[in-house]
């Protein structure tokens, strides 16, 4: 499983391949970093028991999903998402995937 720092370095790694790291992008990836944070209290809530069972499976795939959305809803802000913030969003996308 991709971890919290994982993820925000991959992020950060995609938004600087222009050589700048735009407002949009920190703003998008800042959201990410307060949305993983949820997450992973979550988990650890989850894992107290040591055995994850399905409703607590379903709440995480939930907040992992809810980690891109909210993602979106950044990136749309200003009316418009640049090719950067659609790269950056797809890299999400794809490490998400490794979260439960």
């Amino acid at each position: 499983m991709a971890t919290f720092r994982d993820i925000l370095a991959e992020l950060y790694k995609v938004a600087q391949e222009d050589g700048k790291l735009s407002q949009d992008e920190y703003e998008i990836i800042k959201q990410v970093e307060v949305d993983l944070e949820l997450f992973n209290k979550a988990l650890a809530t989850a894992e107290e028991d040591q055995m994850l069972e399905p409703e607590e499976i379903g709440r995480l795939m939930d907040l992992r999903d809810r980690i891109l959305e909210r993602a979106e809803i950044v990136a749309r802000a200003d009316g418009s998402i640049s090719d950067d913030e659609i790269k950056l969003l797809g890299t999400l996308a794809q490490v998400l995937k490794k979260l439960v």
